[in-house]
Order: structure tokens, then sequence, then C-alpha cells
């Protein structure tokens, strides 16, 4: 099965596309997530100081796909309306037996680390994101689901994404200080934005166009059609504080900046890159902190 997955996958072969077809799959396979949620978390514990045991990078990225690949199960089971769905979609529908499999392997293993290494507070903590995670489940994937229109789905994912990546580094931290906290806050708008995007980008005919009704919140549909505006407006801010901040979390801030700034120039060049390329371009696009932390020194 596992091998079927990764054939359907495979296209002729050409070196010329050997590049973005490894991104794609990286993509499809939700392995986006989890890298993002790495490189920040790398990031945040470097600018804090913070020397993470060995596992805690494995959990992270292993709950990370957990989450993402349920979800993509999830949206492809029962009769969902078919403008709701994605070619990954589709992709999982086809091989959730597959995923299935592998996400009980990655399940058993982080709860056997959870259980062996994770310190107590932080169990405790991650047990209240993960009960966030699973009222969304609920929420979202229900039969006749109307959580849409009154939940910001966008918003909740990204908080969330952000939490759950920074929260271990903060509760390490002996002198928590302002700059931590105004660098994880522009980090869950990053992440905001990116969940805006992508929203927006899929649904092309939804701002001004008859064809069809966008069934998002009313937050998500205003952002979408102030998403330059918004993702200058975020990497101003991050700017501001890269300029004024002396602390090693201005490399957090500048990171920001930069992911902004690409989200504001994939929209405005969205209809020569495609809707092929666009989720996967808005998650390269979190990766800034690869770009910086060569020059971060150690600490």
């Amino acid at each position: 099965m596992l091998v079927n997955a990764l054939h359907c996958s495979l296209p002729a072969t050409n070196p010329k596309i050997g590049l973005l077809f490894a991104i794609e799959t990286w993509n499809r396979w939700s392995l986006d997530a989890p890298t993002v949620a790495l490189v920040w978390r790398l990031l945040l514990a470097r600018c804090a100081g913070v020397h993470s045991p060995w596992y805690a990078p494995i959990l992270l990225a292993l709950g990370t796909w957990i989450v993402y690949v349920a979800d993509r199960i999830l949206d492809g089971i029962g009769d969902p309306p078919a403008q709701k769905l994605q070619e990954r979609h589709y992709f999982y529908a086809r091989h959730r037996v597959t995923f299935g499999v592998l996400l009980c392997c990655a399940g058993l293993l982080c709860g056997v680390l959870i259980i062996e290494r994770m310190r107590r507070d932080i169990f405790a903590a991650y047990v209240v994101l993960g009960s966030l995670v699973l009222l969304y489940f609920f929420l979202i994937h229900r039969k006749r689901n109307s959580a849409e229109r009154w939940l910001p789905k966008e918003m909740f994912v990204g908080f969330l994404f952000a939490a759950a990546t920074a929260l271990p580094i903060w509760m390490r931290v002996s002198e928590r200080s302002r700059e931590l906290e105004i660098s994880i806050a522009l980090f869950a708008a990053v992440c905001w934005l990116n969940c805006i995007a992508i929203e927006r980008w899929e649904n092309p005919v939804s701002v001004g166009g008859p064809q069809r009704t966008w069934r998002a919140h009313v937050s998500t549909r205003w952002l979408g059609r102030h998403l330059t505006g918004m993702s200058t407006m975020v990497a101003g801010i991050s700017f501001v504080c890269w300029l004024s901040w002396t602390s090693p979390y201005e490399t957090v801030a500048l990171a920001c900046c930069l992911s902004s700034i690409l989200f504001s120039v994939l929209h405005t060049f969205r209809e020569q890159i495609g809707a092929r390329w666009l989720r996967v371009a808005a998650d390269v696009s979190l990766l800034t902190p690869v770009l910086l932390m060569p020059w971060l020194p150690a600490r």
C-alpha cells in the first residue's frame, strides 16, 4: 500500500522538475507542517537560549503530522461538497488505509515518548491543546456542518499551531521577556495569514464572483479580501520590532517580516503562479528561519 501511494506521486522522469516534484511531494505527504514547526521551534529555542531534550523535536514533528493527516483523511470521509475538496484530499481518500496504519505507528511512538520522557507540566499543557484540536475536529467534520459560518477556523488553526510550536520553549524559559511573548504573537499572526492566504487562493471566485459562495467565517472573508494590506501590516510591525529590539528575538521578528512579505508577493502574482503551486509556496514562505539561523550566534 505504501509503495502504491508513493508510485502514484511519481512523475515521468525529468531532471528539470525533480526539485519541484520533491517540494510537491513534501506538501502532499503533509511533511510541510512538521518542517515549519521544527524550524520555528529551533529558532525560538536558540533565541531563548533553551536546550531542549532530544525527543522534543520528534514529538513535535510526529504530533503535527498526525493532526494534519487526520484532518485531511476526515475531509474526504462521507460526502463532502465537491467544491470543498482539493487534490490533496482525493490523494488521502485513495490511500486512507495506508495513512491510517502510519498514523497508528506514529501515535504509538508518541505515546511511548510522552510516558517515558515528557515533563508533566508540559504534558498537561498539551492535553489542553489536544482537547482544543479534538473540539475543532468535532465541529468541522461532523455531519451537516455549519461551523464554518461562525467559527474562524483559520485563526483557530493558526494560533493552535503557533501555541503547539512555541509552548515548550516558553515553559522552559526561566525568565520570560516581553520580546519572547511578542515574538510568539507575531509568529501566530504569520500562521494565521498562511491559513487565510490558502483559503483565499483555493476560493478564487468567492471574492466578488457569482459562481459559488465562499463558505467561510466573516473574518476570513474580510481578511482574504485585504490580504495584501494585512500582510503588509504584519510585516511592518515585525520590521519595527526588528529595528528596535537588541535581544536575539529580533531574528524572530525579521523571520516574521520576511514571511509576511512573501505572502503579499504570492498574492500579487497568484494568477501567474497557479493554484497547484500556491499552497506549496505558502508553506515554503514559512521557512524563512532557515535563511536566518546560520547568522544567529549560539547561546
